[in-house]
């Protein structure tokens, strides 16, 4: 009985959690990790500019290494539940947090995934050699009474079809 009632008399005594303590979920802000729903949040809010190159490059690679270790550990599973067969390479190292095992299967896809990175890469970066350059018009540019004059021919022109169209409907109604 004793126990119990110091024990409800300290939980009455504690800050609450988040006020700097370190609680069962609740971290002071300055000792932890932003979530990633919280990273987008001052980018929103604050206009904060990210560099888009490192970061999608950053991106991008972190994404290859989690599907090459995926692709590794994956086709692992399969030949231990028999799906998929296993054929042993004797002198390979096993690397568990890198997905490497010394199987052939496994070892051919994720060979097969580094040749599409590969050719990913030569896409991105390879310099293209059929770039179209923008051209200039080789005529010269007409001089401004010219255009002047032109304008003043075609608002003549469609003055006289405006004419003409409303003497033909004057026509039709009588």
């Amino acid at each position: 009985g004793a126990d119990a009632a110091s024990a409800r008399s300290e939980a009455g005594r504690r800050p609450p959690r988040g006020a700097g303590e370190v609680g069962d979920r609740a971290v002071c802000s300055k000792n932890r990790r932003p979530t990633p729903i919280e990273i987008p949040i001052p980018v929103h809010r604050y206009g904060l500019r990210i560099p888009l190159r490192p970061f999608f490059a950053t991106t991008s690679a972190l994404l290859y290494w989690m599907a090459f270790v995926f692709l590794g550990k994956g086709i692992r599973e399969l030949q231990e539940g028999g799906v998929v067969s296993l054929t042993v390479l004797p002198e390979w190292p096993s690397v568990e947090a890198l997905g490497l095992f010394p199987s052939v299967e496994t070892l051919l896809a994720q060979a097969v995934l580094l040749v599409l990175l590969v050719v990913a890469l030569l896409k991105t970066f390879w310099p293209r050699r059929s770039v179209a350059l923008p051209t200039v018009d080789p005529r010269p540019a007409e001089p401004a009474g010219t255009v002047v004059r032109r304008l003043t021919e075609l608002e003549e022109k469609v003055a006289a079809m405006e004419e003409a169209l409303s003497e033909g409907t004057e026509r039709k109604r009588h």
